[in-house]
């Protein structure tokens, strides 16, 4: 060595001697050292014991960093053995910091030797040393020291356990009072245990042994330290199926128990957490667990746990659930009560778990909690008050608003479990339930708003599983709600009945049980079914569309009234369709038998709740005996093409085949009903008439299937059109149903107007059945309380559909009558065209009727209606004298009664009177009626009396009948020169006044028409006359005569209703300015008053804007017809009539002022205001228009249910439109022959 080296102070005396090789890097304050003089100073007995704890610590390091100094060892063994005897020789020493570094330097230097010889060389002296040794304290270094052997050499355990009395020593000693021994021990074990076959190899006696030390450490020591190695051994054991069940039978059964309540409850987290998942392992690894549990329970280890949950480590908390999740399996744990003595810890734990936001915790809670209310027995109450189950449901809702799969399904799961009605008390009010329903609802919203393909925090499968669970939390809420109405009173309920109404609480119970179920039925219409359809494609589960159809079968099953409307918007939905699909989908070769009855229950209840019938029991009995179902349209078709009858046609043979059948017709009916037939119209009569051909004896089918069958055939029949290639099936059904007696008919009958038609369009079944159909379709409507509306174009084509209407009429109830009154009421007012024979018919069907009632015995709205269409359909039809005199009797009786009763009487003279213009017969009856004259003056005198603007519309229109019933007299009599002795009473200036201040249009043109008929009849009148309201004219007066005054006051009055809005009251005013003007000596003052140019420019403007109207063009004839030559120089007359005359070759002889303009021309053409240039253009019209035109007759109109007659300038008249041919034609010749 260098001199640098001997200074040193380090290195012995002997220093010199050794060789370099043994020189190495120190470290601290030593920059070398050497192997050879270190392991001289842990030699030397006399050196101080700091000395040699450095250089162990030296030796130590160099050993476990330096290779070079363990690869001289390795070289020199001699070297090496001398080192570990010296080493062996340290570790009992007294001196404990020296023995712990020997220890270590002992047990590294065997292992970086890799010898076996070294390594069981120590073995032998540990296992004289312990021995020999009289105090099992003292071997406690040996024991630590076998244990660091036993880690760093794993393959020494099998040396261990085959030196018997080593091992013996070990296990002996496993208890002894003194912690380190005990503590080294437990080293020792759990080095074994780490090695597997070895441990397995062990006689079983000694692992019992070995696990009886362990958990006597475990319960009696209080060393951290000892603890930390007793848990790490007893996780080994947590597998160890029969060394635990042994020790279990054995003298120790609650050893283990009391071990696990010990570090359940320990202050040391680590422990704490340790000791539970061992008890985690052990519960979910044995398969014969019920003996442990059995002993875990009987030992009161649950207590323990539900203790534990009082944490605020979410680690533990987690593990406490792991474990009850395992014991509250067993039968054991609900009989010992815990599941109600730990349901409040267990409920406070998951608030606290939900605080701590840790899904898993949350989940596995959630778990626990679903297995003990699932598995609690029904005759144990599990929430003792309402308390704990309402915070039980906020737990439950604060769960749903977790964003995790598996939280959510768990949520869902419990509620699912909580909603069983023996566990709600009945103190917590439905609302709670109502809130938790309401949060799965707003889970499934999230599967509505897109489908579970795109969602990208969850698999589809597990979004299924969520969707699946979250549908049978629902279903179960529709079950609670009607366990919920059908529960008992409560004990509380009981005792408060005495003294409050007894049936209020049942009653509030039924009421909020209602609520719910309409509630359920809202989300399941908002939010379930749109959940599902949107991801109906790529839902994959069957137990997803099984749990789904279950829920929509509960809900029509239930009899409330939301029922039959939530059928219907299913109905709508193509759920016939939908069920057929996953049918096909998922239940071929009778795979997936769950989902296919819930199909088949699902169609039963679907039908029944939109069946017309109240009992379905034949049908049910079909879906019950259901093996298969259709899962598409062509499907149907070929079951319905196979013959399931005997060849016979009188038994049915194959009854299987016929359920099929009996239920594809059923599906048809519905699918075809709510627009969304299977099946093209063309093709499904098509299978019909294959089936019915087949099954020739139609008795065989079921009457529900039979009356489904008939209206799918009348409806496709007449909804195709295809009736004539249809004669076998046709001729089958008509025989089928004409050997049917009444009775049998009625169960057959659809309310359908297509089977209503197919009745009719074969006359056979129409004279056998068509006047029943017809009474059984009105009552149907009457009952249903609906607009009735009849085809008319049918009954036009069907005469034996015309006839039993109107037999009908008086076989049928009263009521039934007064609608079908309605009906004919009705079309004949909206102008339904019915051939003559029929309105001829009618008319006198209801002429019978009203004389079988006497008129007056008819109720007010019958009547009413009887009189209208009595009206309506007098037309060409000769007045029938009795029926007349009973209108006049109603009219005129003294009773009360509606102003419709008389203002239809009266309509009714006035179509008679307008109708038989120039018969005397209807007019002389009316005119010598006292007690119709009488009555009809009092009309008047009140008329004249009322305040108009305070009049009801009705009444109006009763005093227009009125003023038009004594114009027509007035008109009768002129032209019949009918005598009477029966006057009426005017008084001119009231009615003069009328023209100008009536509110009413309608009664303006009655006032105006009367006044005309007074105009043109003057002279030839008696049945009326001028004077006071209720007295006498003057016998030295004529009875109708007119002042100068009177004529220029009505002028001006009719000037203004030529500018009224109304083209009526405009019509009537030009109409009675040219019956006035006639009767005058000299019209020029009226017709060349200055406000006519106003009126015309008026009148012009608009016809500039719009077209040409009837109003514009009279009044322009009449300033012709009747005006000079003042008239005719007349600007804004020229003008008009030079656009007249353009405009006329527009105009059709079906327009409505076609005659006008024919009639102008005539005016124009004799005042001479054509040019040549002019005429030809109107002659070639009038001669393209004169085959199209026909001469008319004045129209008899209805303005408000009014009737009156059109003006007669609206008319053509016979040989009109030839004279005016004629003239035009004559002065063009003229005008040629002049040029």
């Amino acid at each position: 060595m260098d001199s640098q080296s001997s200074c040193l102070s380090f290195f012995t005396t002997n220093h010199r001697r050794h060789h370099t090789k043994w020189v190495f890097a120190g470290s601290g304050h030593f920059p070398q050292v050497c192997l050879a003089c270190l392991t001289e100073t842990i030699e030397d007995k006399q050196a101080l014991n700091t000395r040699k704890k450095k250089s162990l610590a030296e030796i130590l390091r160099l050993l476990s960093r330096e290779a070079s100094a363990v690869q001289i060892l390795r070289e020199n063994i001699r070297v090496a053995s001398h080192l570990s005897e010296i080493l062996f020789s340290l570790v009992q020493s007294e001196n404990e910091g020296l023995a712990q570094l020997a220890i270590e330097t002992t047990a590294q230097l065997t292992h970086k030797m890799q010898v076996e010889e070294t390594a069981r060389g120590i073995l032998v002296k540990i296992e004289q040393s312990v021995e020999n040794s009289k105090n099992t304290k003292t071997s406690y270094p040996l024991l630590l020291l076998l244990g660091k052997l036993l880690e760093l050499i794993p393959p020494l355990s099998g040396e261990i356990v085959e030196r018997e009395k080593l091992w013996h020593y070990c296990l002996q000693n496993g208890s002894f009072p003194v912690e380190d021994v005990r503590t080294a021990l437990l080293y020792i074990y759990l080095g074994i245990c780490k090695q597997g076959e070895i441990f397995a190899s062990i006689r079983a006696c000694d692992r019992e042994l070995m696990l009886v030390n362990t958990c006597e450490v475990l319960r009696d020591s209080k060393a951290l330290h000892q603890q930390i190695n007793a848990l790490a051994v007893l996780r080994f054991y947590c597998t160890e199926k029969s060394t635990l069940l042994s020790i279990t039978d054995s003298n120790h059964p609650s050893l283990l128990s009391e071990a696990l309540k010990k570090v359940i409850l320990h202050s040391n987290e680590g422990i704490q957490v340790g000791g539970i998942q061992c008890l985690q392992t052990i519960l979910a690894t044995h398969s014969s667990k019920e003996l442990l549990l059995s002993s875990f329970l009987a030992n009161g280890l649950v207590e323990f746990l539900f203790e534990a949950l009082d944490s605020k480590s979410d680690t533990v908390i987690g593990s406490v659930f792991c474990c009850l999740s395992e014991l509250c399996q067993s039968q054991a744990f609900y009989e010992s009560n815990y599941s109600v003595y730990g349901l409040t810890s267990l409920i406070h734990a998951l608030n606290k778990s939900i605080q701590l936001k840790n899904p898993e915790t949350i989940r596995q809670g959630l778990h626990v909690l679903g297995l003990i209310v699932t598995k609690q027995p029904g005759s144990v109450p599990l929430f003792t008050n309402g308390t704990i189950f309402e915070q039980c449901l906020v737990v439950v809702e604060e769960s749903f608003k977790a964003m995790e799969y598996k939280v959510l399904h768990e949520a869902a799961h419990l509620l699912k479990t909580l909603l069983r009605i023996e566990h709600v008390p009945q103190s917590v009010p439905l609302s709670r339930v109502t809130c938790l329903l309401l949060a799965v609802a707003s889970v499934l919203k999230r599967f509505s708003a897109k489908s579970i393909a795109f969602f990208k925090s969850m698999k589809s499968d597990l979004a299924q599983d969520l969707l699946c669970v979250l549908l049978k939390a629902l279903r179960r809420g529709l079950n609670f709600a009607e366990e919920h109405s059908a529960r008992g009173p409560s004990r509380e309920e009981a005792l408060l009945a005495a003294i409050s109404t007894p049936s209020s609480s049942k009653e509030d119970k039924e009421a909020s049980s209602h609520e719910l179920k309409v509630l359920l039925s809202r989300v399941i219409d908002e939010v379930v079914i749109p959940a599902v359809m949107v991801n109906f494609e790529v839902v994959t589960s069957p137990d997803v569309f099984k749990t789904f159809f279950k829920i929509l079968t509960n809900v029509l099953s239930d009899k409330h009234s939301v029922m039959q409307r939530f059928a219907q918007k299913l109905a709508d939905a193509s759920f016939v369709r939908l069920c057929m699909s996953l049918n096909g989908r998922f239940c071929r070769g009778n795979s997936n038998a769950d989902l296919f009855k819930v199909l088949v229950m699902f169609l039963k209840y679907f039908t029944r709740s939109l069946s017309e019938d109240s009992n379905e029991a034949t049908s049910d009995l079909f879906y019950e005996r259901l093996s298969t179902l259709p899962s598409c349209g062509d499907e149907v078709v070929i079951y319905l093409s196979q013959c399931s009858s005997s060849q016979d046609a009188s038994t049915i043979a194959d009854k299987n085949l016929m359920t099929v059948q009996c239920v594809c017709i059923d599906l048809l009916k519905l699918s075809l009903l709510h627009g969304d037939p299977l099946l093209p119209e063309k093709a499904m009569l098509s299978a019909l008439d294959t089936f019915i051909t087949l099954h020739r004896n139609l008795s065989l089918l079921p009457r529900p299937i039979l009356k489904n069958l008939l209206w799918l055939f009348a409806r496709c029949s007449f909804l195709h059109k295809a009736r004539p290639s249809l004669t076998t099936s046709e001729t089958i059904l008509e025989s089928y149903v004409l050997a049917l007696k009444k009775d049998e008919f009625l169960n057959i009958y659809s309310h359908d107007e297509f089977f209503l038609k197919w009745v009719f369009s074969i006359d056979n079944l129409g004279k056998a059945f068509g006047q029943c159909a017809l009474e059984l379709w009105i009552a149907r409507e009457v009952s249903s309380q609906t607009k009735i509306e009849i085809d008319w174009g049918f009954m036009r084509s069907s005469r034996v559909a015309f006839t039993c209407l109107l037999a009908v009429l008086f076989s049928s109830d009263s009521e039934t009558s007064c609608m079908i009154v309605h009906i004919v009421h009705l079309a004949l007012r909206h102008g339904s065209d019915l051939p003559g024979a029929y309105v001829s018919e009618m008319n006198e069907c209801f002429r019978k009727l009203f004389l079988s009632y006497h008129g007056q015995s008819m109720p007010d709205h019958l009547l009413v209606a009887t009189l209208e269409i009595l009206s309506l359909t007098s037309t060409g039809i000769n007045p029938d004298v009795k029926l007349l005199h009973h209108v006049m009797n109603i009219v005129t009786d003294k009773r009360e009664k509606p102003p419709e009763i008389s203002l239809k009487g009266v309509n009714y003279f006035n179509l008679l009177l307008l109708q038989t213009v120039g018969d005397t017969e209807v007019a002389a009856i009316l005119l010598n009626s006292k007690r119709l004259m009488e009555w009809l003056q009092q009309g008047l005198t009140c008329l004249t009396s009322l305040n108009i603007t305070s009049c009801s519309h009705s009444q109006i229109k009763l005093m227009a009948t009125l003023i038009l019933l004594v114009k027509n007299l007035v008109t009768s009599q002129c032209l019949s020169k009918i005598t009477t002795n029966q006057r009426l009473t005017l008084n001119k200036e009231n009615f003069i006044e009328m023209i100008n201040t009536g509110k009413s249009f309608l009664l303006k043109v009655a006032c105006i028409l009367l006044w005309e008929s007074l105009f043109r009849a003057q002279e030839k009148v008696t049945c009326v006359a001028f004077g006071e309201d209720d007295g006498e004219p003057m016998a030295c007066q004529p009875i109708i005569s007119f002042s100068d005054q009177d004529r220029r006051l009505i002028f001006v009055y009719l000037q203004n209703g030529i500018a009224h809005e109304s083209e009526a009251v405009q019509l009537a005013a030009v109409s009675c300015m040219e019956a006035m003007t006639s009767r005058v000596s000299n019209p020029t003052p009226f017709v060349n008053n200055q406000w006519n140019g106003l009126l015309l420019d008026s009148l012009l403007f608009k016809v500039k804007t719009e077209k040409l109207t009837a109003t514009f063009l009279r009044f322009c004839a009449y300033l012709l017809h009747v005006g000079d030559e003042n008239t005719f120089r007349n600007k804004t007359l020229q003008f008009a009539v030079a656009l007249i005359v353009r405009e006329i070759p527009c105009v059709t002889s079906s327009d409505p002022y076609f005659a006008p303009c024919v009639a102008l021309i005539r005016d124009i053409c004799t005042k001479a205001m054509l040019s040549v240039a002019q005429i030809p253009p109107l002659l070639t019209w009038l001669q393209c228009v004169k085959p199209l035109a026909s001469v008319s007759k004045p129209e008899i109109v209805r303005l408000e249910n009014v009737v009156l007659e059109l003006s007669k300038s609206c008319v053509l008249e016979d040989g009109l439109l030839d004279q005016v041919i004629d003239t035009l034609a004559a002065n063009l010749t003229q005008s040629n022959i002049e040029q």
